[in-house]
């Protein structure tokens, strides 16, 4: 596969149309497709529309807002979403070790995204499809994730003791190894056996309790 590469001149010239197309829809929305973006600057973007499908975003950091965009198959390894993510499609995408921290997702595809190590700190979910997506070690400080689908997903070894979980549709889910608080899920759709392995939090809840 061929990149092409921008700098970040052509990139400023990108966002400010893409800018103008946010806010009054004159100009155009961006294309990144299949662009190598690495070492530029994103911040305060407004892009609505704009397609980052197959794009090169490793270690990139993303602030702003983030309108019906696109980064299906996008390669994103180390980068920082630290903005609002609303509609958007992150089909494939790979967040592997990314920083999400007080990044907002709302009613946005995150299905068959690989989410290992991710990093989030008061980070939401809201209405998200995250089926089949991997947060293997995922660390989600204060996290909260409401009226999402994380059917088949997989959180092994994911820290999220004090993650809230709230009115999510969990079926199949695997949180073998992961360190959980029971008390945050609340009100969900969830397999019988999801807690099977996700003991530790559990575990040391009532060793705290007998202690007593």
């Amino acid at each position: 596969m061929e990149y092409r590469k921008l700098t970040q001149e052509e990139l400023d010239k990108e966002l400010s149309l893409a800018s103008d197309y946010y806010k009054s829809n004159t100009g155009r929305p961006a294309n990144f497709a299949y662009c190598d973006l690495r070492g530029l600057d994103f911040s305060k973007s407004l892009l609505r529309d704009a397609t980052f499908e197959g794009a090169l975003l490793e270690g990139v950091k993303l602030r702003g807002t983030f309108l019906g965009c696109s980064f299906v198959n996008s390669k994103m390894n180390g980068a920082g979403l630290n903005g609002t993510f609303e509609q958007c499609d992150f089909f494939r995408a790979d967040l592997k070790s990314c920083n999400i921290l007080n990044a907002e997702f709302s009613r946005t595809v995150l299905v068959e995204t690989n989410l290992e190590d991710v990093y989030g700190k008061t980070t939401y979910f809201d209405k998200c499809i995250m089926c089949n997506s991997d947060f293997e070690n995922a660390k989600l400080q204060q996290a909260t994730i409401t009226s999402c689908n994380l059917d088949n997903c997989v959180f092994n070894n994911a820290l999220m003791s004090d993650a809230m979980f709230e009115n999510n549709k969990m079926y199949d889910v695997d949180l073998s190894g992961s360190l959980i608080n029971p008390k945050n899920f609340i009100n969900n759709r969830i397999s019988n056996n999801a807690f099977k392995n996700a003991s530790i939090a559990i575990k040391r809840e009532k060793e705290q309790r007998n202690d007593v």
